[in-house]
């Protein structure tokens, strides 16, 4: 089984960061921003694909670098 840690912009994530510092956590991200939902979307339709078979047990971070493995 495969996983996708999705961290997307979505009201429930933007609510979570205001009373941790709002746009401020941003700085810590490299990208600048939290994923679009569709981009997570795509993520989740490539892990739909039969193509990824011999991938198991990954893990696809949508983080936006904000740490590396």
């Amino acid at each position: 089984m495969n996983k996708d840690a999705s961290g997307g912009r979505t009201a429930l994530i933007i609510g979570s960061m205001a009373p941790r510092g709002g746009p401020s956590l941003l700085a810590d991200i490299l990208l600048g921003r939290v994923a679009e939902p569709e981009e997570i979307g795509r993520i989740a339709a490539f892990r739909a694909l039969e193509a990824p078979a011999s991938m198991t047990g990954a893990v696809i971070d949508a983080i936006g670098a904000s740490f590396v493995r």
